[in-house]
């Protein structure tokens, strides 16, 4: 990049400046860039510093490995044409890089919103782990505890104690590069990347877009069993979260045999993240 004469030197570095902030810019980050720069201002060792560093960041941020020159101060002998290349070669690395995050893990899926940014989703019914291989971006995460079991039957048709839903939590953040693991099951709390959703807890519910369209978490609950001889099993609560229901009561004439209470449905994590724009 370096020019011929001190004019072609301050363009270029001009032009290496513009091409690191967009960069930041695609990939979130901020960067400390001095500049624009003219012929004749002071603080040239400290810039190529700042922009060494700026391009390290940005390498970092988009998973790729670059060459960089060495950190320099002033009266340093080896600052020749080499760094420059090395500098502009980085930036040309960079600027191939997808700036979206990647992951993998659960049960993978897909969508285009309205704005035509496209989306991917990752669904865990259970426990599991996300793989983060890149995170450039904040990350859309919901994490819904566990739902519990409903009581079982009593005698004279009496109708079991349903069980209760799963804490929804709907967040943005962002998450480490890594494996992260989740644990999530019924009767309780879900844990991801630092988020715990309690189980049991009859939380209000919330709607959420986070797969593509409005859904309601926790999942609905069991239905109540019919009370008889025997009394009929609550039903299972919905994944994620859903309460299981109360069993049936026990009838008048034998077997004289309550109904269980219905399963509470397994917490779970979705995460979901963009990964480009549709044409």
């Amino acid at each position: 990049m370096r020019g011929d004469t001190a004019i072609g030197h301050v363009d270029a570095h001009n032009e290496l400046r513009s091409g690191v902030l967009r960069e930041a810019e695609r990939f979130g980050v901020t960067v400390d860039l001095g500049g624009p720069y003219k012929v004749g201002d002071p603080g040239h060792i400290q810039e190529h510093n700042k922009t060494r560093a700026a391009l390290d960041l940005l390498a970092k941020t988009a998973g790729v490995t670059v060459t960089l020159p060495d950190e320099h101060r002033v009266g340093d002998t080896g600052h020749a044409p080499h760094d420059h290349d090395l500098l502009d070669q980085a930036l040309a690395v960079i600027s191939k890089a997808d700036a979206w995050n990647d992951a993998t893990g659960g049960t993978i899926t897909t969508y285009t919103k309205p704005d035509k940014t496209v989306w991917r989703v990752h669904t865990f019914t259970g426990s599991g782990t996300l793989v983060v291989n890149r995170a450039v971006r904040p990350f859309r995460v919901l994490v819904v505890g566990g739902g519990t079991n409903g009581g079982g039957g009593g005698p004279y048709c009496k109708q079991g104690d349903p069980g209760a839903s799963g804490e929804p939590l709907d967040k943005t953040q962002a998450l480490a590069v890594g494996s992260l693991p989740i644990t999530a099951g019924g009767s309780q709390p879900t844990t991801f990347a630092g988020i715990t959703a309690r189980a049991g807890t009859n939380s209000p519910g919330i709607a959420s877009d986070i797969t593509g369209s409005s859904v309601n978490y926790p999942g609905p609950n069991g239905g109540p069993g019919a009370c008889g001889s025997p009394g009929q099993p609550g039903s299972p609560g919905t994944w994620p979260g859903g309460a299981g229901g109360g069993g049936g009561g026990i009838g008048n004439s034998p077997p004289y045999d309550a109904g269980p209470g219905g399963a509470g449905a397994s917490g779970g994590v979705i995460v979901s993240y963009q990964i480009g724009v549709a044409s």
